[in-house]
């Protein structure tokens, strides 16, 4: 375990169904020395009991039981178990791909503090339906990417990112007492530190999409959504923005906001909520295709499985 040089931080509630596939697919990756930690956030499933067995067969996995605290306090209590150079948080009902932690830790260099990538749609089958090329609607930024980074989040799920553990200690890892984006929060805390590196679009990840997921539900919450731009926009680094360029970006954050409620809700058919929040989205970018043609398509109230495999 000294050796490792990855902690793969797992959280899991109700995660029996699909926690022994996740954990399959770290056991798989060649060539990275890793230690996993999977906290048990007080399931009432059967996942403690998996997650024991899994540590009883592979010693490297730990297994820890809390009591019920979130997704942010469960990823914090595997972090205080990391003392690995690097973390990723791995959510319980994801797939890494062959070779994708090895690839994440080659491209992590000395001189950046998170490496990231891309992952493909899955359904809660298993099976994949979403595209895997290079991303349709802009390029993915590296280096200093605080600015870009708090405009719009194009981190698409935690699996992604390879961070140094001591960065993540540093920013004090997640905030607790935000609902949704708790990650994007972390992300942008974290794009103040240093630089970051990005793999190309071959996919590090199987993100599974589960029917009933928090995107679906407290996602089209605009309350929920603000809490979390409030948390970002009140980071130090964003605060030392000039007045206006903060106030620039917050508005284009805002619209990335509605678009991802529009994207969530179309995704689920609910093209009436879908209009609505793209509509908001489009009033403050009007130049963003992306939300045009998805407008479209709420608008004829079909969606189009080649548009539907793009998103994410």
């Amino acid at each position: 375990m000294s050796q490792a040089q990855v902690t793969i931080v797992i959280p899991a509630y109700n995660a029996g169904t699909y926690l022994r596939e996740t954990v399959a697919s770290v056991q798989a990756q060649d060539g990275v020395h890793w230690q996993a930690v999977i906290v048990d956030d007080a399931s009432s499933d059967d996942t403690l009991a998996i997650t024991q067995s899994l540590a009883a067969e592979d010693e490297r996995i730990t297994a820890i039981a809390m009591d019920h605290g979130g997704v942010s306090v469960a990823r914090n209590r595997g972090l205080e178990e990391a003392n690995t150079p690097c973390t990723l948080f791995l959510d319980a009902d994801d797939v890494l791909l062959p070779g994708a932690l090895q690839r994440m830790v080659n491209g992590l260099d000395d001189q950046c503090v998170a490496v990231y990538g891309e992952a493909v749609v899955a359904q809660s089958s298993g099976e994949v339906t979403g595209a895997t090329g290079a991303p349709v609607f802009g390029a993915r930024p590296v280096g200093h990417v605080l600015e870009s980074i708090i405009q719009h989040n194009f981190i698409c799920t935690p699996g992604v990112l390879l961070a140094r553990t001591d960065s993540v200690k540093k920013v004090g890892g997640f905030q607790p007492g935000l609902r949704l984006s708790e990650d994007w929060v972390l992300w942008c805390a974290l794009a103040a530190e240093g630089p970051f590196t990005y793999l190309g679009p071959d996919p590090l990840l199987a993100y599974r999409q589960v029917e009933g997921g928090v995107s679906a539900t407290i996602g089209q919450d605009w309350s929920i959504v603000e809490e979390c731009i409030n948390a970002v926009y009140a980071l130090p680094a964003v605060q030392a923005l000039d007045p206006a360029t903060r106030a620039r970006y917050r508005k284009t954050r805002t619209a990335s906001a509605y678009a991802f409620m529009g994207t969530q809700a179309i995704k689920q058919r609910d093209f009436s909520s879908a209009r609505t929040a793209l509509i908001q989205s489009l009033q403050r970018n009007p130049g963003a295709l992306r939300q045009w043609i998805l407008l479209g398509c709420a608008m004829v109230r079909y969606l189009p499985a080649s548009v539907e495999r793009r998103l994410k």
